[in-house]
C-alpha cells in the first residue's frame, strides 16, 4: 500500500493551478476559502494484494484499489486515463514506458477480480455483444461486474451489468472505410480519446454481404495511430479485396464483367471523439448467457440502455442468441436483435478517409416525429458431413478422414431502421444462401451455391463527398462497396480428376438480376443462364495446358446482340517458374467478335489458394480497338488431392444498362534475400467500366525492406503510392498519395550512435493542384554513450513535423502546423558521488488556417535540470527543477520533482516521486503542457 496527502495555505491573490482550474470551493475540488485565505488539501492512496486459496468463497482474490481526491472527472482528460505506452517522449533517460495499473478518470478506482468474475469500478470497455448483430463497446466511467458460475459440468452460466454517466464533452464515430491496397487512413473525427479506439478488419462475401472474417487489430502491433490528427498508419498494406471463391454465377447479368470483384475488405473503427454530446445522461445495461446440455446448447441476452437528454431519444438495444452445437463440425446459431435511436455518428468512405459519406436515411427522429427503430434477425447452420459418415474401418491411426462435404445456409434480414455495430451498411436488406459441395468420389467434387439478396428501397443507403459514383456508390453505381440491390445467383459446379495429368470442369449457372439503372429493362430484372466446360492437361513438371468452352444460353440484351455473343472459348496455358511463382497467358474469344489476350503471374498465397495478375487486351464492343485492362482471377482448391477448385470470372458487360462494376487485383510477395536481408513488393489494381475497360482506375504499390544483420548499422524502409484516376466526364478527380517511412541506426563507434527516421505522406489533388493532406515526422539524432567510463553521456535530437489533414464535414476547416524541435541531453558523473543532467529543448511551431495568409508563429523553451546523489551504489535521491516558457504569450510555467531510485542488478532503476510541475512532451517530442500530469509517479529506468 502507498499513501500520500499534501495541504497548502496561501492568499487569495496566490495564482496556484490548484485554485484557478475551477472556481468551486467545496469537498469535491478540496479547496476551501476562508476570507482572504484560502487552503488545499489532497490525499491518495494506492492498494494492491492478493488472496491465495479460497475466501469468502472465492477462488485467487486479487484486488486493486486507489483513491485521490484532486481528480476531477469534469476537468481531467479521460485521455490520460487510458494506458497508452508510447504517450509521452522521456524527458529522462534513453527510452521509457509508462505502465498504468490504476485507470480512472474519477477519484476512486477499484478492482476485485477471481476465478468467479470480476467487479471494477473505474474505466472500462461495456463489452456487450451478441453473435453477430448487436455490439456495444463504448469505453466508460463507472461500474461493471462480470461472474462465472459452473457448479455443474457443462452448464456454465456467465453474466455481465455495466452503469456509468456519460461525458458530454465525448462523442462516440465509427468510421467504416473500404481497404485501399496502402497502409495510411483518415478517421472523420480528430482528438481522438487515447485507447478508446476499437479497430477491425471485416472480410464480406462479395454476393451475400454477409461477414466471413472479423479480425482485431492491436496498436503498435497492427497499426499505429495519431490522436490528435486521427491518422492511421498500417505496418502493411490493406488489401481491397481478397480470393474471391466460386463467381461465374453473374455471368450476363447487369454490371457482370471479365474481371473479379473479389470479397471486399473493410476497415471499421469504432472510438470515442472530443464534441459536445447531447447530454451527460446514464448509460447501462447487462448481458447473460447459459451453457445447457453438456455445453452443446448456449443461449444468452443483451440489453443495453444509452441517454440523450431531452433533445434526443433514448438509444435502447435488446438481443438474444442461441447457439447448438450439433456434432465436431456442425453447428446451428439464431440471433435477433431490436434498436431504437442510433447508436454512433457513421461515416464511410472509399477513398480511405480523404472523404466522407453519411447516412441518407433518418438516424434518430422519422418522418413521424418518432424514434426511428428496427429489427433484425440472423439464422445460419452449417453441417460437415464427416461428423455423421462414421470413421472408415481401414483408417491409419492417427490420420485424419477424408472431407466427405459441407452443407452452410444462412438468412438475415436488417430492418430499416437497426442500428448497431456491425450491420451499419446492410439496412433494409434480406440476405440468404446456400453454400454446398460433395466429395462424390476420391476423383470427383460437385459443388452448389446459391445467393440472395432483396433490397428494402434505394441501393445508396449513404450519399456525400466520399461516395462518388465513380467509386461504386454513386446513383449510377449499383455494385459498389455501400450498395444493395436484389439479385439471385444459382451456380453448380463439378471437377473431376481424370487421371494424375488430366482434370475435368463443368459447371451451370443461373442469375436474376434487379437494379436501379437509367433503363426500364434494368428496373424489372434481367436473367441469366450460362454453361460451360473445359479440361487441364499437365504436359510437363511446369507446363500446364487448359481450354474451356461457354454457353450464355440467356442473359442482359444489351451484351447478348447476336448469336454469337452466346459463345466464348477460351485456350490458355501456365508455365512454373518456380514453386509458388508462375506466367499465365489466356486467349478469351467471342464468337460475335469480342476477344480478350491475358498474360500475366500466379503467385500462391497458401497450399490451397492462388491470385493470378493479368494485363489483358480485350476488343469488346467489336470497335476494331483494342482496348487494355487489368484484371485479377482467383483460385480455391479443397479436397484429398486438391480436386475442388473454386473460380472467380465475370463476362464483358457491353452496359446497356448503364450501370458500373470495379474490379481488383492485387499481388504481394516477400523475399528471403540472405540472413538479415528482406524485401517486400506489393501491387494492387482497382478499375471501374463505364463503357469501353479501363475508364477509371485506382493503382496501388508498396515497396520494403529491411537489413537487421549488421551490427554496425541496420536499415528499415517501406515505399507506398497510390494514384486515384476518376472519370473526367463524371466529375471524377485524379489524386496521387504518397508514403515513406525510413529508419536508420549507425554505429560510427562503440561509443556514438547515429539515429535516424524520415517519415512523409502527401496526397495530392492534381485535378485542382491542391495538397489535400500531408504529414511529416522527421528526426536525426545522435548517443554517445562510452563504454569504458560512464563520467559523461550524451543525447541530440533534431525533429520536424508537418501536419495537414483532410478536411471533412467532421473536423472541420483544415489547419497545417509545422513544427521544428531542438533538444540536448548531457548527464555528467561529478565528484562527491553526484550527478548532474541538463535537458535543453526548443521549439517553434507555426500554425495556419486553410485559406488564411496569416500564419501564427510561437516559440518555446524548456530547460530541465537534475541532480542526483548517489548514497550507495544501488541508491540515488534525486530532485529535478523544470522551466518553460512561451514568449509570444508572456507565458511561463516552472516546478519541481523529488524522486528516490534503486537499481536492481545494475541493469534497471526503479524510481518513485512526487511531480510538482505539469510539463509533459508528446511521443513525436512536441512540448506541451498538461493539468493532470504531476502527482505521485513510478518511473522504471532500463541501462544497457
Amino acid at each position: 500500500m502507498l499513501a500520500i496527502a499534501d495541504t497548502s495555505l496561501s492568499h487569495v491573490a496566490a495564482h496556484l493551478d490548484e485554485f484557478e482550474r475551477d472556481g468551486a470551493r467545496d469537498w469535491t475540488t478540496g479547496v476551501w476559502q476562508a476570507g482572504s485565505l484560502q487552503v488545499m488539501g489532497r490525499g491518495a492512496v494506492y492498494l494492491k494484494g492478493r488472496i491465495s486459496g479460497k475466501y469468502l468463497g472465492l477462488s485467487n482474490l486479487r484486488m486493486t484499489a486507489h483513491l485521490d481526491t484532486a481528480k476531477d472527472p469534469q476537468l481531467a482528460d479521460f485521455a490520460t486515463n487510458l494506458l497508452d505506452p508510447t504517450r509521452f517522449y522521456p524527458v529522462y533517460g534513453d527510452g521509457s514506458q509508462q505502465v498504468q495499473d490504476v485507470q480512472a478518470r474519477g477519484k476512486l478506482y477499484v478492482v476485485v477480480e477471481a476465478d468467479e468474475g470480476k467487479a471494477q469500478f473505474g474505466n472500462f470497455r461495456s463489452g456487450i455483444q451478441g453473435l453477430e448483430l448487436l455490439r456495444y463497446d463504448r469505453a466508460l466511467y463507472g461500474a461493471r461486474v462480470e461472474a462465472k458460475l459452473a457448479n455443474t459440468p457443462g452448464m456454465e452460466t456467465k453474466a455481465a451489468v455495466f452503469g456509468a454517466q456519460q461525458d458530454r464533452a465525448v462523442m462516440r464515430r465509427t468510421d467504416v472505410l473500404r481497404g485501399t491496397g496502402g497502409s495510411l487512413f483518415y478517421l472523420a473525427g480528430r482528438d481522438v480519446l487515447e485507447g478508446s479506439e476499437r479497430v477491425e478488419l471485416v472480410v464480406r462475401d462479395r454476393n451475400s454481404g454477409l461477414e466471413l472474417t472479423r479480425l482485431a487489430q492491436q496498436r503498435n502491433n497492427d497499426y499505429t495511430i495519431d490522436y490528435r490528427e486521427g491518422r492511421l498508419l498500417f505496418k502493411s498494406p490493406v488489401n481491397s479485396a481478397i480470393d474471391g471463391g466460386l463467381g461465374i454465377g453473374g455471368v450476363g447479368l447487369p454490371g457482370g464483367h471479365l474481371a473479379w470483384n473479389g470479397q471486399p475488405v473493410f476497415l471499421e473503427v469504432v472510438y470515442e471523439a472530443r464534441g459536445m454530446a447531447a447530454a451527460d445522461n446514464a448509460a447501462f445495461g447487462g448481458q447473460v448467457q447459459q451453457n445447457l446440455a453438456g455445453g452443446k446448447l448456449s443461449v444468452g441476452a443483451a440489453f443495453v440502455q444509452e441517454g440523450r437528454g431531452e433533445s434526443d431519444p433514448t438509444y435502447r438495444t435488446v438481443g438474444a442468441h442461441a447457439k447448438l452445437q450439433i456434432a465436431q463440425r456442425s453447428q446451428a446459431t439464431v440471433e435477433y436483435a431490436y434498436s431504437q435511436s442510433r447508436d454512433t455518428l457513421l461515416s464511410a468512405s472509399d477513398d480511405g478517409g480523404l472523404t466522407f459519406g453519411t447516412p441518407k436515411y433518418p438516424t434518430q427522429v422519422g418522418g413521424n416525429g418518432q424514434a426511428v427503430e428496427g429489427q433484425a434477425v440472423k439464422a445460419q447452420v452449417e453441417v460437415s458431413l464427416s461428423d455423421f459418415a462414421g470413421t472408415p474401418a481401414d483408417l491409419p491411426k492417427g490420420a485424419t478422414p477424408t472431407e466427405s462435404g459441407r452443407v452452410k445456409a444462412w438468412w438475415q434480414w436488417v430492418q430499416p431502421g437497426f442500428q448497431s455495430g456491425g450491420t451499419i451498411a446492410q439496412q433494409g436488406q434480406q440476405r440468404f444462401g446456400l453454400d454446398s459441395n460433395f466429395a462424390l468420389s476420391k476423383q470427383n467434387v460437385l459443388s452448389l451455391r446459391y445467393d440472395g439478396m432483396l433490397a428494402e428501397g434505394k441501393p445508396d443507403l449513404l450519399g456525400g463527398p466520399g461516395m462518388q459514383s465513380q467509386w461504386g456508390s454513386g446513383a449510377q453505381a449499383m455494385a459498389g462497396s455501400f450498395s444493395a440491390w436484389n439479385r439471385h445467383t444459382i451456380l453448380l459446379q463439378d471437377t473431376h480428376k481424370l487421371s494424375p495429368r488430366w482434370t475435368a470442369n463443368s459447371g451451370a449457372s443461373w442469375g436474376w438480376s434487379e437494379t436501379y439503372g437509367s433503363t426500364a429493362a434494368a428496373q424489372d430484372g434481367a436473367h441469366s443462364v450460362t454453361v460451360g466446360g473445359g479440361a487441364a492437361w499437365r504436359a510437363t513438371d511446369r507446363l500446364t495446358l487448359r481450354g474451356d468452352q461457354q454457353l450464355i444460353a440467356a442473359g442482359d440484351a444489351g451484351q447478348l446482340r447476336g448469336w454469337g455473343d452466346h459463345l466464348i472459348s477460351s485456350v490458355g496455358a501456365d508455365y512454373r517458374l518456380d514453386k509458388a511463382l508462375a506466367l499465365t497467358l489466356n486467349q478469351r474469344l467471342g464468337w460475335g467478335g469480342q476477344n480478350s489476350t491475358a498474360a500475366g503471374l500466379r503467385t500462391m498465397l497458401d497450399k490451397d489458394t492462388s491470385l493470378y495478375a493479368q494485363q489483358r487486351l480485350e476488343d469488346t464492343l467489336q470497335t476494331g480497338r483494342l482496348v487494355s485492362a487489368t484484371v485479377l482471377g482467383a483460385e480455391q482448391r479443397w479436397g484429398q488431392d486438391q480436386t475442388s477448385r473454386g473460380f472467380a470470372e465475370y463476362q464483358v458487360d457491353a452496359l446497356g444498362t448503364g450501370a458500373m462494376n470495379r474490379a481488383v487485383m492485387g499481388v504481394g510477395k516477400r523475399f528471403q534475400i540472405s540472413e538479415g536481408l528482406r524485401l517486400d513488393a506489393g501491387y494492387e489494381r482497382q478499375q471501374v467500366f463505364s463503357g469501353p475497360s479501363g475508364a477509371m482506375s485506382r493503382d496501388a504499390l508498396s515497396l520494403g525492406g529491411e537489413w537487421l544483420k549488421s551490427d554496425w548499422w541496420k536499415l528499415t524502409s517501406r515505399q507506398e503510392m497510390r494514384l486515384d484516376a476518376g472519370d473526367p466526364s463524371t466529375g471524377g478527380l485524379r489524386k496521387l498519395q504518397i508514403l515513406s517511412l525510413n529508419n536508420g541506426q549507425l554505429a560510427l563507434s562503440r561509443e556514438l550512435t547515429l539515429f535516424g527516421r524520415a517519415n512523409y505522406t502527401r496526397t495530392h489533388n492534381q485535378t485542382a493542384d491542391a495538397i489535400e493532406a500531408e504529414a511529416m515526422e522527421s528526426t536525426v539524432a545522435v548517443a554517445y554513450r562510452p563504454i569504458t567510463s560512464n563520467w559523461l553521456n550524451v543525447l541530440g535530437k533534431a525533429t520536424r513535423l508537418l501536419e495537414q489533414r483532410p478536411a471533412n464535414e467532421a473536423s472541420g476547416a483544415q489547419l497545417r502546423s509545422d513544427k521544428l524541435i531542438l533538444a540536448l541531453e548531457p548527464s555528467a558523473e561529478l565528484p562527491m558521488r553526484l550527478q548532474l543532467s541538463q535537458k535543453w529543448a526548443w521549439q517553434s511551431a507555426t500554425e495556419r488556417m486553410t485559406g488564411s495568409d496569416v500564419d501564427a508563429t510561437s516559440d518555446r523553451w524548456l530547460w530541465v535540470t537534475r541532480l542526483a546523489w548517489h548514497t550507495t551504489d544501488a541508491l540515488d535521491l534525486a530532485a529535478e527543477y523544470r522551466w518553460l516558457t512561451t514568449p509570444l504569450i508572456g507565458d511561463t510555467k516552472h516546478g519541481a520533482l523529488a524522486e528516490v531510485a534503486y537499481l536492481f542488478a545494475k541493469a534497471i532503476r526503479v524510481g518513485i516521486g512526487y511531480n510538482f510541475s505539469h510539463i509533459a512532451q508528446t511521443p513525436a517530442g512536441s512540448i506541451e503542457t498538461t493539468s493532470d500530469e504531476g502527482g505521485f509517479y513510478l518511473r522504471l529506468i532500463g541501462l544497457y
